[in-house]
């Protein structure tokens, strides 16, 4: 067996002040001195474990969130902030999904992406997609890390007797699904070679839609792949429970007739509007009273509140592990501090 080598040796020589300030130099950088902040990158807001976080980025944020709108200093200040710490958030959970091999396939960005730009035409097709991506990975990222979350039928009922002004109902209520068959021009789905909404396009999808839903296929099902409305497509037509009084100032003469028709799990003819055609099922209506723990809606309603809660609690606590055990850099705070200590 070789004979191990032997380690190189040296005998420290006396310095004078000069050495010693070079050597506690070097051994505060070496440990990383955590009161002496780093320079910031050129155009940085934030350095989340090695990654920057632009300005410009944090700037476009704030112009959704504005509408391009001026803010007082400080309060642009404040939503700069606290837009900020949204990101670097969303930025600790996209690198621990990445860690895990969580990517996107490409045939989901590209449906999402269909999806994405009815409800925001104008949007550029890069940021759009980096938009996209990010949403689906987080997603499954957090779906993966959290879990299903249940609920006890016990918890649901201790919900109903806690909570009785919920399930009183003041006037009667129609839950509604729609879907719309455009014939005006603008951005969104088209079939293929139907460059505009023309009446024989509106008449071609009206006719498939039809068949589909004589064919017993879900009306939610039909919405999501057929209907042109950015708003509710997404959710199967799904436009929520609609008071009376609702119905009656806000919805056209032309749908509030139709839908006054229908009985529970009933769908509308086509009925034609300024924006196009439209087909209402009416899935329930509620008369006034009080709701009952024993129907089944009602049951569900209160799962689907208690279960979003439950996973809103789990994402924040996965968030702040992960934030705690990241190395996050906010050059956007430090330069506001900075400022302030300057000022006279």
């Amino acid at each position: 067996m070789a004979a191990a080598l032997p380690r190189p040796s040296f005998t420290p020589r006396r310095g004078g002040p000069a050495a010693l300030a070079l050597l506690l130099a070097l051994a505060l950088g070496a440990a990383g001195c955590r009161w002496v902040h780093s320079s910031p990158p050129s155009g940085a807001a934030a350095r989340v474990n090695g990654q920057v976080i632009t300005m410009a980025a944090l700037n476009r944020r704030v112009a959704a969130q504005t509408g391009g709108r001026d803010l007082p200093p400080d309060q642009l200040a404040q939503l700069q902030l606290a837009l900020l710490a949204e990101m670097v958030d969303q930025r600790v959970a996209l690198q621990d999904a990445r860690s895990l091999g969580i990517t996107a396939p490409a045939a989901a960005i590209q449906t999402a992406l269909g999806l994405a730009r009815l409800r925001d035409p104008h949007a550029p097709a890069d940021q759009l997609r980096k938009r996209v991506t990010r949403q689906w990975v987080l997603a499954r990222f957090f779906a993966r890390e959290i879990g299903s979350v249940q609920v006890s039928p016990a918890e649901i009922a201790a919900y109903y007797h806690q909570h009785p002004g919920e399930f009183s109902v003041a006037e009667p209520r129609y839950h509604v699904r729609e879907i719309l068959v455009a014939t005006h021009p603008r951005p969104g789905r088209r079939l293929p070679g139907a460059p505009h909404y023309t009446m024989a396009r509106a008449r071609r999808r009206l006719h498939e839609i039809r068949a589909q839903l004589h064919a017993g296929k879900p009306f939610a099902t039909v919405a999501r792949e057929y209907s042109d409305s950015a708003a509710t497509a997404e959710s199967g037509g799904d436009l929520g429970m609609i008071p009376e009084s609702a119905l009656a100032a806000d919805t056209p003469g032309a749908l509030r007739q139709a839908l006054l028709l229908l009985q529970p799990g009933q769908v509308s003819p086509p009925v034609a509007t300024s924006r196009g055609y439209y087909i209402l099922k009416l899935v329930a209506k509620e008369m006034p009273g009080k709701e009952k723990l024993s129907d089944p809606a009602v049951r569900r309603r209160i799962a689907a509140q208690l279960r979003m809660q439950r996973q809103q609690l789990l994402k924040t606590a996965l968030m702040t592990v992960l934030r705690d055990r990241a190395h996050v850099q906010n050059y956007l705070a430090q330069q506001l501090l900075a400022a302030a200590k300057q000022q006279p």
